[in-house]
């Protein structure tokens, strides 16, 4: 399919198509994987003369731009997806080296070795440093149970619970639009955001 050209002062200059438009995007967008996603003033130049040298109307630059957007959102959403997979196969890879490592520290502690070599490594039994344990337990009389989580605060004692202080952000919210005057903090607008459907 020929190109459309514009007849201009004495050149003929050929308006870019759908697909140069695309890969002056991609470059754009390339540019920024290059600096790890920050906007740099470079970036934020090209950008901006992308937008300027494309011959589209007002609309379909604002589409492009929208496009550029979505681009973003979508890599986002596939990096964030292989990024929790990589994630849980690190859990999987963590909990099997762990699970090995305990197997080969009873198989220490059943054959009576504290040190053991081979031609690579050097294996030895030490004692955790460090605070002792705490261990959970549960007393009946003189029948004790040992618990497999920790107990809920509400069953011990009040001298063992640390109380943590917060700031209660609905307390101040509800006395700032009841109209009671604050010296620390006071209701702003809400500001807006950018939809694009």
């Amino acid at each position: 399919m020929p190109q459309e050209v514009i007849e201009t002062t004495g050149e003929i200059v050929r308006k870019k198509n759908l697909f140069e438009l695309g890969q002056q995007l991609e470059a754009v967008f390339d540019s920024l994987d290059q600096v790890d996603g920050e906007f740099t003033p470079e970036i934020e130049s090209a950008i901006t003369a992308w937008l300027e040298s494309v011959d589209l109307d007002l609309d379909q630059k604002i589409d492009a731009y929208c496009s550029l957007i979505d681009k973003f959102n979508a890599h986002a959403s596939i990096r964030k997806a292989e990024s929790d997979r990589l994630a849980a196969m690190a859990k999987v890879d963590l909990n099997n080296a762990k699970r090995l490592k305990d197997r080969m520290k009873q198989f220490m502690e059943f054959t009576g070795n504290q040190k053991m070599e081979t031609k690579y490594r050097k294996l030895r039994l030490q004692n955790n440093g460090g605070a002792l344990p705490i261990q959970w337990i549960a007393k009946d009389g003189d029948f004790i149970t040992v618990l497999p989580d920790e107990p809920s605060i509400d069953s011990l004692p009040p001298e063992y619970v640390v109380q943590i202080p917060s700031i209660d952000m609905e307390a101040i919210r509800s006395d700032l639009e009841g109209g009671v005057e604050l010296s620390f903090a006071r209701l702003c607008d809400r500001g807006q955001h950018l939809r694009i459907s």
